[in-house]
């Protein structure tokens, strides 16, 4: 009798044992995805303000600016005027932007972009962290943000980035817990 319980509580300081190694691997790797986010974020920052220091504005950034000043959030959202094609979100942001921010410098056109881009990028390695994917693919897309025209996470189709990144996120966690 005395024998069993000796052998259970071996066996139970095992398990012990082991789940403070699983526990120590996923700090390990937790301290690995910061890691990447803030450097890539990082990249992603020093690309995307260069770029937007030296490069000159697009014809529908100008006019989403200017639509955001002349609109309220109420116009903003009736959809009065659906020139461009932006959505109205994408709006809203340039306005909350401008409502932040009332003294007036051409860079703040870009904020809004900025903010998205910089939620994509730290969303997108901390999705693609989970695949073992090499963190210089993460490296290499935060650093597109210097090619402003053809960098769609730091402009207005990043909204649409962005939130296809957070359904699959949002999907891949809810299939884990069931």
């Amino acid at each position: 009798m005395f024998h069993r319980n000796s052998k259970k509580a071996l066996k139970d300081t095992s398990s012990l044992s082991y789940n403070e190694s699983d526990l120590a691997g996923n700090e390990r790797s937790r301290k690995r995805i910061l890691i990447h986010i803030i450097l890539s974020w990082g990249i992603f920052s020093a690309m995307f303000w260069v770029a937007a220091y030296y490069k000159p504005f697009h014809m529908d950034e100008f006019y989403s600016w200017v639509y955001a000043e002349r609109c309220s959030f109420s116009e903003i959202l009736s959809l009065k005027e659906f020139g461009i094609g932006h959505p109205p979100i994408f709006h809203l942001m340039q306005k909350l932007t401008q409502t932040m921010l009332p003294h007036y410098n051409p860079i703040d056109v870009r904020l809004a972009n900025y903010i998205i881009g910089s939620a994509f990028v730290i969303v997108l390695v901390k999705v693609l962290s989970q695949y073992k994917i090499v963190p210089l693919f993460f490296y290499a897309a935060a650093s597109s943000a210097s090619v402003l025209d053809t960098f769609v996470f730091s402009r207005m189709w990043g909204l649409i980035c962005l939130f296809s990144l957070l359904f699959l996120y949002a999907g891949e966690r809810h299939l884990r817990t069931r």
